[in-house]
């Protein structure tokens, strides 16, 4: 009888430590699980923050063409208005600025034309350039 007694505690001993054996490593797979949990959730905020700065610079892109066209063409009104500027500046002849209708006084003369153009280049200029 004793024989089977110690017997029965070592049997006891060798489950309960077979037991513990077996809870530690069911923690260590639970904590396992919850770091794959927290690393799943990291990564998911993480593509969202991507996909918010993907959008961001393709926004910006846009804008930036947008305003590249319209840098554009501001750089072309400015050259016309120097050329028209150059034009009225030299005399040239045929410039409907030029014609300043007496009798009504309601057109422009030749110095007003100069004057406007000059401030629309200097306004386009400090603006745009």
């Amino acid at each position: 009888m004793r024989a089977d007694a110690a017997n029965a505690k070592l049997q006891v001993t060798k489950v309960t430590t077979e037991r513990d054996a077996l809870r530690k490593s069911l923690d260590s797979l639970e904590s396992g699980a919850d770091e794959r949990e927290r690393e799943q959730r990291e990564l998911a905020a993480l593509r969202q923050k991507y996909y918010r700065a993907v959008e961001d610079v393709e926004t910006r892109d846009s804008e930036l063409e947008s305003k590249s066209r319209e840098l554009e063409i501001v750089r072309e009104t400015l050259e016309q208005l120097k050329k028209v500027a150059a034009a009225s500046v030299s005399g040239g002849g045929g410039n409907p600025a030029d014609n300043n209708n007496e009798e009504g006084g309601d057109g422009w003369d030749c110095e007003d034309a100069r004057e406007f153009t000059t401030s629309c280049i200097l306004c386009f200029t400090a603006l745009f350039l």
